[in-house]
């Protein structure tokens, strides 16, 4: 493999000496996802298009060029990254936040922004502290109440969520902000099952409210009161994909409240099938929702002799995806449940020599990785692509290409072919075999 290097988007920015990249690309490596989904897809940042891309790219060079002009303040370390995020490059702001905040580390404006960061990038928990945080280095802003209540509803911690969006509401200004926070207390209300927590928040919502931006919010407010049906609010939204993801994952809770489990899971299912609005908080909500319910393995639905390839074929995609998301999640109890338990396991991995044989060696393999039971937030990002599938009698052999990007978005990659052997064991689609190389080390070529 050859690589050339590429002009850097943000050259010319030198501070405290630090250069922040754009994350190398090379003709033969493959195009990073931004994000790896609580469901194991791969979500790319692509923000805008035509003018509107340039106007955001020509905002983010005056943010750089103000950057480096002299030594940044934690203003000017907000704004950068805050720039980056609208492309919806949220590691490298993050990596812009986390910087500021060793020079500036009661600067609650990085920490707000950081965890905002946090949630796009599937990271609760990490968002969740960083918002507490901010919150207590500056106790009465809209912004870090707000996000600080979803990182906790996103986690399932529905009582602090509700605590926190209490508090958001003692700084409201205008009818918009009220029905935002309205919105999401309704919601937190429904996962608690608490009616008349529910009812005192719909009886603040009028039918002359002045609302701006949070039409979507307001339009389900007053569907949960009987205002509307649920068929005017889809019509509503219908020509905007933005306010359909809103609007269904808002309906979806309400479905939930109400014992409608299968009209639920349509509308989350419809929300992630259609991911150009990835980073919006109904989408990742409902992805959210549909992963704390997923089961933990990939059952069979009969004999195995009786199995059709096309469902071979799914249980394996679904096995693979499961298996993604425990190394996003460095889960280990998710990567326990990938594997098989008996001494016959096999794994060659790509940063230790000879076979590994049984589940023992391979956990403590991943241990080494960083793995826990429960999992860890890191910001390294595992995928895999050009993967084929072969059913080979009862056994079903994927192989394709790994790639690992690390949490600095300076490191260089790391790629590789690998190959799985899923085989039934217990009534359930299971990896016997697994092997994983690098690819050979590359030059570099000026």
């Amino acid at each position: 493999m050859i690589m050339t290097k590429r002009p850097l988007l943000l050259a010319g920015i030198l501070c405290l000496g630090m250069i922040l990249p754009v994350p190398a690309a090379t003709s033969g490596e493959a195009v990073a996802p931004e994000v790896i989904s609580l469901m194991g897809d791969s979500y790319f940042a692509i923000p805008a298009e035509g003018e509107a891309l340039a106007a955001l790219q020509q905002d983010l060079a005056a943010a750089a060029a103000a950057f480096a002009d002299g030594e940044p303040t934690a203003e000017e370390y907000a704004m950068l990254g805050r720039r980056l995020a609208y492309l919806w490059r949220y590691h490298e702001a993050i990596a812009v936040y986390s910087r500021g905040m060793r020079n500036f580390p009661d600067a609650a404006m990085l920490y707000r922004h950081r965890g905002h960061r946090y949630i796009s990038v599937r990271k609760f928990r990490l968002a969740a502290t960083d918002l507490a945080r901010a919150a207590d280095l500056k106790k009465d802003d809209f912004d870090i109440w707000y996000h600080l209540g979803l990182a906790r509803y996103l986690l399932g911690d529905y009582d602090d969520a509700w605590d926190a969006y209490q508090r958001c509401m003692t700084t409201v200004t205008d009818d918009d902000g009220r029905v935002a926070v309205s919105y999401w207390l309704a919601l937190t209300g429904f996962r608690r099952q608490r009616p008349a927590e529910i009812n005192a928040v719909l009886g603040t919502i009028r039918p002359d409210m002045q609302v701006g931006e949070n039409e979507a919010y307001y339009r389900l407010l007053r569907l949960f009161k009987g205002d509307f049906t649920p068929a005017a609010v889809q019509a509503w939204a219908a020509d905007s994909a933005l306010n359909t993801n809103t609007c269904g994952y808002g309906m979806a809770a309400w479905h939930l409240f109400n014992g409608r489990t299968d009209e639920a899971r349509k509308l989350l299912t419809d929300i992630i099938a259609d991911p150009r609005y990835w980073p919006a908080f109904g989408f990742i909500a409902a992805e959210a929702d549909l992963a704390r319910r997923q089961p933990a393995d990939v059952a069979l639905p009969t004999a195995r002799e009786e199995i059709p390839t096309d469902q071979w074929h799914d249980a394996a995609n679904r096995l693979l995806r499961r298996w993604v998301t425990a190394w996003n999640a460095y889960d280990l109890d998710r990567a326990a449940a990938l594997f098989h338990s008996g001494a016959d396991l096999t794994y060659i991995s790509s940063e230790k020599a000879g076979i590994l044989q049984g589940w023992p060696a391979v956990r403590e393999l991943h241990a080494g990785f960083g793995f826990v039971p429960g999992g860890a937030d890191r910001l390294s990002r595992l995928w895999v692509d050009d993967t084929t599938l072969h059913l080979c009698g009862t056994a079903v052999v994927v192989a394709g290409r790994w790639h690992f990007r690390r949490a600095d978005p300076a490191a260089p990659p790391q790629a590789g072919p690998f190959s799985l052997v899923l085989a039934p064991g217990e009534g359930r689609l299971l990896i016997g075999h697994a092997h994983f190389d690098n690819d050979p080390a590359a030059e570099n070529v000026e």
